[in-house]
Order: structure tokens, then C-alpha cells, then sequence
């Protein structure tokens, strides 16, 4: 049998579990830091005979092309797109966290300069597959 793949969406889970109930140590919150381990247990529990490769958002080859794209999602007119751009900052706070976590537990990152996670996902499972791997992406999308 050969081996397999679960591809994490990194960004794409961190806010999943960034916008569930508030946890904090030391005043830094960490309920994205603490859900995302936590999840990615149950995952590797779930899928033993897959190997997690956790992947990060680069720079979208879309905002080069179309400026405007994801444009709205940085708004901050009113109280709830204030409210949701904090809920974004603290998840950007505790990123680095999660990445540095990984590194310890020895999980692959990925990231590319010009694109998405996801896009990049496509590609890997795409190849993975066409390879003869099995391969499951998990997104909080």
C-alpha cells in the first residue's frame, strides 16, 4: 500500500477554531493555537495511515491580478467588521504559535510565495493522486 496524505488547510483551520469560545494564558489568547492541535490529534488519530502536511497561505496570485479581490473582507465601516478584524489580528497573533508547535511535533509545513493554501493543496493532491497516494484535505472552509 502506498502511502497517503492529509493535507491541511492551515490558515483555513487556525480561523475555524479562532472564532470558537475565547481561551486565553497570560492575557494571549489561544483558542486558535489549542483547537488547531488539538483537531489535527483527532485527524492523525482518524487517519493513522496518512502522513499531515500542513499548509500556509502566500501571497494570492489573484490580489496581483484583481486588486479588489478580498477587498471587503478588510473592511472595518462598521461594529461587526471591527469586530471581525479583531477576531483576524488575534488569530495572526497566535500563528506563529501553531507553526512553532509543528516544527516540534516534526509535521511538514508548505507554503508558496503566490498562492492560497488551498491552491496549493490542488496541486499536491492532484500529484499525490495521480501518484497513487490517497490523499484528504481538511479546511475549515
Amino acid at each position: 500500500m502506498k502511502k497517503g496524505y492529509l493535507i491541511v488547510d492551515g490558515n483555513s483551520v487556525g480561523h475555524f477554531h479562532n472564532n470558537t469560545k475565547p481561551l486565553s494564558v497570560g492575557g494571549l489568547q489561544t483558542q486558535a493555537i489549542v483547537g488547531f492541535l488539538r483537531g489535527l490529534r483527532a485527524q492523525v488519530a482518524l487517519y493513522p495511515m496518512l502522513t499531515p502536511i500542513v499548509l500556509w497561505d502566500g501571497v494570492s496570485w489573484r490580489k496581483t491580478m484583481f486588486p479588489s479581490y478580498k477587498e471587503i473582507r478588510d473592511r472595518e465601516e462598521t461594529k461587526n467588521e471591527q469586530a471581525l478584524k479583531e477576531m483576524k489580528d488575534a488569530y495572526h497573533v497566535q500563528r506563529p504559535y501553531i507553526q512553532k508547535a509543528l516544527r516540534f511535533l516534526g509535521v511538514p509545513q508548505v507554503s508558496a510565495f503566490n498562492m492560497e493554501a488551498d491552491d496549493l493543496g490542488a496541486i499536491l493532491t492532484d500529484r499525490y493522486a495521480a501518484a497513487g497516494h490517497s490523499v484528504i484535505m481538511w479546511t475549515g472552509d
